[in-house]
């Protein structure tokens, strides 16, 4: 996955860079203010997160180099931060909703959703709940029709209340909380109208269905 320190070729790591001037009436606040301002910057891999078209956009960020000037005996600093970005896209800080239906009864469904962003795939979350569940081969397959990534979990007996959850962000498959095996790839859907299809293999279900995903921008 792109998600990684070490990028894919195409989509480089991102810098961006924050200049600014802090000011107080003093030269002693403004250096109190001044200590304060540098201790936001410690860490690694942190939260930056920048108002975007009335939307909020984090990216996940190092300061690369900090550099503060202040003018001897004036009451104002200039500032120039860099910041490195390892994932190089900025994802919403609020979640969309691709598909949400309750009360599902047939055991293929395919849903169309226009997907947000500009990064080269959006990653779902797929929460599946089981009101009821009989018979069958207790397989379970969620799939994007367009590149056939699917990820397909055989062997668990389901039962009503049973909670499966889809992370393809993460990459986690979970019934009721707990880790268990699949096969397959997780999907990733391009910007764009795109289909995806539940398909299962019991006898008869009832089950809702949220897919969930946080827009992701270049």
């Amino acid at each position: 996955a792109n998600r990684s320190v070490i990028p894919f070729v195409s989509y480089p790591s991102r810098s961006i860079r924050v200049s600014g001037k802090i000011i107080d009436s003093t030269v002693a606040l403004l250096e109190a203010r001044l200590d304060t301002f540098r201790s936001y910057f410690r860490g690694t891999d942190k939260n930056l997160d920048i108002d975007f078209a009335g939307t909020t956009r984090r990216y996940i960020a190092t300061v690369n180099g900090i550099s503060i000037d202040q003018p001897g005996g004036l009451q104002y600093a200039n500032f120039d931060i860099e910041f490195m970005c390892s994932e190089p896209f900025g994802r919403n800080t609020t979640s969309t909703s691709a598909e949400s239906s309750t009360g599902r009864t047939a055991s293929t469904y395919t849903d169309n959703h226009t997907f947000l962003g500009t990064a080269p795939y959006q990653l779902p979350i797929i929460t599946i709940e089981y009101t009821a569940v009989t018979g069958g081969d207790n397989s379970l397959m969620f799939s994007n029709d367009a590149t056939g990534q699917a990820i397909l979990i055989l062997g668990q007996t389901f039962v009503a209340d049973d909670i499966v959850i889809i992370d393809c962000e993460n990459k986690s498959v979970t019934l009721n909380g707990v880790e268990i095996d699949f096969l397959g790839a997780f999907p990733e859907f391009e910007p764009g109208s795109r289909d995806f299809t539940y398909t299962d293999g019991f006898t008869t279900r009832t089950f809702n269905i949220d897919v969930d995903y946080y827009p992701m921008w270049l």
